[in-house]
C-alpha cells in the first residue's frame, strides 16, 4: 500500500511538472519579444528630471510656469523621492488611445498631467493607487494627432527599487502586452499555489516535515510576489508595503528550514546549518522591527539577506552532492537559476550596470522554475529513499539467509563447546584436585622434616631430612611458577625481556634442579656440551629458563631407572637443548595432545605420577613466544627426546657482562649492602646469606627509609623489594635515580611475573632475584654486579684522570 502510494504520488507530480513547463514553453517567447515602443527610454533620456519638496501638482493655470518651481536633477535617488519627469510629445499618428507605461521599478504613486495648450488630462496610478490595468502601471492618455502635448509624469515612492523607465504604446498593442503578461504571471502564481497545497497534502499524509516547509515557502513566495504584481491591491485594495516586505523576509526562513531538512544539514555540515539558521533568525528580527526604518532600508536588507540565503544554500547543496547525495542536483539548479535572477535585482542596487528591465518578472519565472525544481528534488529523494529501501531489503534478505547459515553454524560450535566445555569442567575437576595434592605433597615434606630436624643428631639423617626440605622447595616452586606462568601466557601477550646471559649459568641452573629432582632415585644425570665455556648470548633467560624446567622436570620424574642425559649444541644463531630419558615413552595417544593444559598420562586418584598437567603447555607457549621450536621423538616403552631449537644472538666480544669463573665462586667478598624489606623474617634471612657470602648489611622497612639511610652509609649494592608499606620498590628505585645514586638495585621479589620485571628495568634497577632465594643465585648475582660495579668506578676514574 505505501509503495502505491508513492508511485501515484510520483505520477501526478510529474504530470503537473510537465503541464507547467509547457506553459513556460509556450508563454517565454512571448515575454521575450515585446512589441517596440515608440518612446521606450530611461526617465533621464526621455526630457528633463526634476525633484520636488512639496506635494504640488501642476493645475490648467500653473502647468506653464510648473517647472519653475521644482529642482533639475540628473538621476533619481534609490532611497525615495517625489521626482517630476517633462518632455513634449508631438503626435502624428492617427490612434488616439495611447498608454504612458512606467516600469522598471517599485514605484508607490504615479501621475500623468498632458497639456495640449487649451485642455489638461491626468491619470493616475501606482502600487498603492487603484490600476487602471490589472497587475500593471499603465495610465490612458487620449491624444489628437496634429498636436503637441506637454507631459509631465510624477513618480513618488519611499524607495526605487531601480531606475524607473517610462514608454508610450497604443492602448490596443498595450492590452495585448498586458494579456500576455498577466497569463505569464497567473500562470507562474498559480503553479505555486497547486504546488504549495499538493505538497501541504503530502506532509499532512506523510508527516515529513520538509514537505511542510516546502509548502510554506511556497505560500510566502506567491503572497510575496503577488504583492509585487498589486493582485492584493487590485482585488482588496490592500495596499500596505508589509504584504510585500514581510513575505519575502519569511520567503528566505521557511526555505531555509525547508533546505536544512531537506539536505539533512544538521546531520552532516553543522557549521552551514548554523549559518543558515542565523540567516533565518536575522530575517525574522528585520521583519519584526521594519517598522523603525525608512523603507528603502528594509529594501536594503532584503537583498543583502537574500545573498547570505543563496550562497549559503548553493555551498549546502554542493557540498551534499559531493558527498553522494544524488537528490542534491534538482535543488543546486533551482538555487542556480534563482541567483542568476537575484543578480538581476540586486546587483544593479548597489551600482553594477543593468541587463534587464522587466526584473520582477524575470525573478518570478526564475523562482516558480525553482520550486519546479526542488519539487522535483523532493521526487528524487522519493525515488532514492524507494531505491534505498529496495536495496535495503535485498541485503536483509542476504543477511537473514547469511544469519541463518551463521546461527547453523554456530549451533554446531555451540554443542561442540559445550562438549569441550564438559571436558574441561572434567580437566578443571581434576586440575583443583591435583593442585591440592601438589602443592600439600612439598608443603608436608618441608613441615615433616622441619619436625623431625630437631630432634635428629646424626649428620648423615640430618643430611637426607635437608635434601627432603629443599626437594618440597623447589617442587613447591615450580608449581607455583607453573601455574603463574600459565596464566601469564594465556593469551599471549607476554613479550620477550633480552638482556646479556651467561650459557654457562643456565646450564649449571638446569644441572642443579634435575640434582634435586633425582635425589632420592637410582636415575644418573648426564651433561653432554657442544659449546664454549664462556658463551655470552643476548635473550630472556628467565622465559628460556622456564621453557626447558617443564621438560626436565617430567624426564626426571617419569624415569624410574637408567638416565636422564641433557645435550647442549652451539649452532649458528642459537643453542640446541635435547632432553633425553630412558623413561616409559609417551604413548600415541597422549602425544597428539600432549601440548594442551591439564594433559597427563594418568588421571584421577590412581594416577601413576604426579604433576598439575601444564607444564608441557607453558613449554609449548614459551617456544612459541621466544620463536623457538620444540619438538618430541619418543615411542612406548624407549624412552624420549625432547629438543628445543632457539634463536638467539651471541653477544658480541666488546659488549661488557660478567660471567663469574668457577673457582672464584667459594670466596668470599667484601662490600656493605642495603637490604630494603617490609618483612622481618625474610630480611633476615636475606642478611644472615650476605653475611655468609662476606658481605655487611644495613636494613630499611620501606622505601623513605631507604633513602634516608643512603645520607648516612655508603652502599656497594641495594636489595630491593616491591610490595612495601610507604613507598615500594619502584617509587624508591625511581627516586634513587633520581638523586644519582649509581649504586647496582636489585630488586628481591616473589613476584616474577613479566610485567613486574619489564617494569623493574623502566624504572632503572639493574637485575632481578626471585624468591626463594638460593645461596648459589645470590652469590653469582653479589660478583656480578659488585665486579660491574669495581670496571664502571675504574674506568670512570680513567676518563677522569
Amino acid at each position: 500500500m505505501v509503495n502505491l502510494s508513492f508511485t501515484s504520488i510520483l505520477f501526478v507530480r510529474h504530470i503537473l511538472l510537465c503541464g507547467l513547463f509547457g506553459l513556460f514553453i509556450f508563454a517565454l517567447p512571448l515575454s521575450a519579444a515585446p512589441t517596440q515602443l515608440p518612446l521606450d527610454k530611461p526617465s533621464t533620456e526621455v526630457g528633463q528630471l526634476f525633484v520636488s519638496h512639496d506635494n504640488n501638482s501642476p493645475t490648467l493655470e500653473t502647468i506653464a510656469a510648473f517647472g519653475n518651481t521644482l529642482e533639475r536633477v540628473n538621476s533619481v535617488d534609490l532611497r525615495g523621492g517625489r521626482y517630476w519627469i517633462h518632455f513634449s510629445f508631438n503626435h502624428e499618428q492617427p490612434e488616439a488611445q495611447w498608454v504612458l507605461k512606467p516600469y522598471g521599478s517599485y514605484m508607490e504613486r504615479i501621475s500623468v498631467y498632458a497639456f495640449d495648450g487649451t485642455t489638461l488630462q491626468s491619470g493616475h496610478t501606482g502600487q498603492h493607487l487603484p490600476l487602471s490595468h490589472s497587475l500593471h502601471y499603465g495610465v490612458d492618455l487620449n491624444l489628437t494627432a496634429g498636436k503637441t502635448y506637454d507631459i509631465w509624469v510624477l513618480l513618488d515612492s519611499s524607495y526605487f527599487s531601480g531606475a524607473p523607465r517610462i514608454a508610450l504604446q497604443e492602448k490596443s498593442d498595450y492590452a495585448l502586452y498586458v494579456f500576455k503578461e498577466n497569463i505569464f504571471i497567473l500562470g507562474c502564481l498559480g503553479a505555486i499555489v497547486i504546488l504549495s497545497l499538493y505538497n501541504l497534502l503530502i506532509f499532512i499524509w506523510t508527516r515529513s516535515k520538509e514537505y511542510l516547509y516546502y509548502s510554506l515557502y511556497l505560500i510566502s513566495t506567491f503572497t510575496g510576489w503577488a504583492a509585487v504584481f498589486g493582485v492584493f491591491s487590485h482585488l482588496f485594495q490592500w495596499y500596505s508595503v508589509s504584504l510585500i516586505m514581510i513575505p519575502f523576509y519569511l520567503n528566505i526562513i521557511t526555505n531555509t528550514l525547508f533546505y536544512q531538512a531537506f539536505l539533512e544539514l544538521p546531520k552532516h555540515n553543522p557549521l552551514l546549518s548554523k549559518f543558515g539558521s542565523g540567516v533565518a533568525i536575522l530575517c525574522a528580527l528585520l521583519a519584526v522591527t521594519m517598522s523603525f526604518y525608512p523603507l528603502w532600508v528594509s529594501y536594503l536588507f532584503i537583498n543583502i539577506v537574500n545573498f547570505l540565503w543563496i550562497a549559503n544554500g548553493l555551498i549546502s547543496g554542493i557540498k551534499r552532492l559531493r558527498a553522494g547525495y544524488k537528490p542534491a542536483r534538482f535543488f543546486i539548479a533551482g538555487f542556480s537559476i534563482v541567483s542568476i535572477s537575484a543578480g538581476f535585482i540586486i546587483l544593479p542596487y548597489f551600482g553594477f550596470p543593468r541587463l534587464i528591465y522587466n526584473e520582477y518578472l524575470v525573478a518570478l519565472v526564475s523562482q516558480t522554475l525553482d520550486v519546479m525544481l526542488l519539487a522535483l528534488a523532493l521526487a528524487d529523494r522519493i525515488n532514492t529513499l524507494r531505491e534505498d529501501k529496495a536495496k535495503a531489503l535485498s541485503k536483509a534478505h542476504e543477511s537473514d539467509i547469511r544469519a541463518n547459515s551463521a546461527l547453523k553454524r554456530a549451533n554446531d560450535k555451540l554443542l561442540a563447546a559445550l562438549k569441550i566445555s564438559r571436558e574441561s569442567e572434567h580437566k578443571k575437576d581434576e586440575f583443583i584436585m591435583s593442585v591440592s595434592h601438589e602443592l600439600r605433597t612439598p608443603l608436608n615434606a618441608i613441615s615433616a622434616s622441619l619436625d623431625q630436624i630437631k630432634t635428629i643428631h646424626n649428620e648423615q639423617d640430618r643430611y637426607a631430612l635437608h635434601n627432603y626440605i629443599q626437594f618440597g622447595v623447589d617442587r613447591l616452586s615450580s608449581q607455583i611458577e607453573n601455574i603463574l606462568m600459565l596464566a601469564e601466557t594465556e593469551n599471549y601477550n607476554l613479550k620477550p625481556h633480552e638482556a646479556h646471559f651467561s650459557l654457562r649459568q643456565l646450564i649449571n641452573r638446569l644441572e642443579e634442579l634435575a640434582n634435586n629432582y633425582l635425589f632420592d632415585k637410582s636415575v644418573q644425570f648426564q651433561l653432554i656440551e657442544n659449546s664454549r665455556p664462556n658463551s655470552i648470548y643476548v635473550g630472556d633467560q628467565h622465559l628460556l629458563l622456564r621453557l626447558l624446567l617443564p621438560i626436565l622436570d617430567n624426564a626426571c620424574k617419569y624415569t624410574q631407572e637408567g638416565t636422564v642425559t641433557l645435550h647442549v649444541t652451539e649452532k649458528e644463531g642459537g643453542v640446541v637443548f635435547k632432553i633425553q630419558d630412558s623413561g616409559p615413552g609417551v604413548p600415541q595417544a597422549i602425544q597428539e595432545r600432549i601440548f594442551e593444559s591439564f594433559t597427563q598420562g594418568s588421571k584421577g586418584y590412581q594416577r601413576s605420577y604426579e604433576g598439575l598437567g601444564l607444564g608441557l603447555t607453558i613449554s609449548k607457549r614459551l617456544a612459541d613466544i621466544l620463536d623457538a621450536n620444540i619438538s618430541i621423538e619418543t615411542s612406548s616403552g624407549t624412552g624420549t627426546c625432547f629438543t628445543v631449537a632457539t634463536n638467539m644472538l651471541r653477544a658480541k666480544p666488546n659488549e661488557q657482562y660478567f660471567a663469574p669463573a668457577e673457582q672464584f665462586l667459594t670466596t668470599c667478598v667484601a662490600g656493605h649492602a642495603l637490604i630494603v624489606e617490609d618483612n622481618p623474617v625474610n630480611a633476615r634471612v636475606l642478611q644472615a646469606l650476605l653475611m655468609k657470602i662476606g658481605l655487611t648489611t644495613h636494613t630499611s622497612s620501606n622505601g623513605v627509609e631507604a633513602l634516608h639511610s643512603l645520607n648516612d652509609h655508603n652502599f656497594d649494592i641495594i636489595w630491593m623489594d616491591l610490595q612495601m608499606p610507604v613507598m615500594d620498590g619502584f617509587k624508591c628505585a625511581i627516586e634513587m635515580r633520581r638523586r644519582g645514586v649509581t649504586t647496582p638495585i636489585v630488586a628481591v621479589t616473589a613476584n616474577t611475573d613479566h610485567k613486574a620485571r619489564i617494569r623493574c628495568t623502566d624504572v632503572g634497577m639493574d637485575d632481578f632475584l626471585a624468591k626463594p632465594i638460593k645461596l648459589e643465585s645470590l652469590n653469582e648475582m653479589t660478583r656480578k654486579w659488585l665486579t660491574l660495579q669495581t670496571t664502571r668506578t675504574t674506568a670512570f676514574e680513567s676518563t677522569a684522570t
